[in-house]
């Protein structure tokens, strides 16, 4: 003899199941947002540190021209507290490449708080050009 279900019997279920998937959901997708934010202010780092280094190549490319690159990128960005360094004032003309490394702190407040990690850690990307123009000859 076969039994008919009755669909009272599964009442709530829905609720059960939602309110055990509804959390994992929604972590997975603050974390994402998370890690979306930490991609872009990488990629701002990375652009940043490749202008400075365009502005430390040119010829007579100086630590002003680098950090109002630096500057202009990361202020369209929205971010600030960045620092860079540079080789550009220690180079003589036998080395014809300049470095110009950003650094960001990335201690923004987490949505999820620590359970992905947290904490606090610096960005930092360096970019290596051939600096432009002749050097002078004795």
């Amino acid at each position: 003899m076969i039994r008919k279900r009755n669909r009272f019997q599964r009442r709530g279920v829905a609720v059960v199941e939602t309110a055990v998937i509804m959390p994992v959901a929604l972590m997975f997708v603050l974390g994402v947002s998370e890690f979306s934010l930490m991609l872009m202010a990488r990629q701002s780092v990375a652009i940043a540190a490749r202008e400075g280094a365009r502005a430390a190549a040119r010829q007579h490319g100086d630590t002003g021209d680098i950090r109002a690159a630096v500057d202009r990128v990361m202020t369209n960005a929205g971010y600030d507290g960045y620092s860079f360094e540079t080789n550009v004032d220690e180079i003589d003309y036998d080395d014809r490449s300049v470095s110009v490394r950003v650094t960001l702190p990335w201690d923004r407040f987490a949505i999820t708080g620590d359970l992905f990690g947290g904490g606090t850690f610096d960005i930092s990307i360096e970019t290596t050009m051939r600096r432009e123009g002749d050097a002078p000859r004795n």
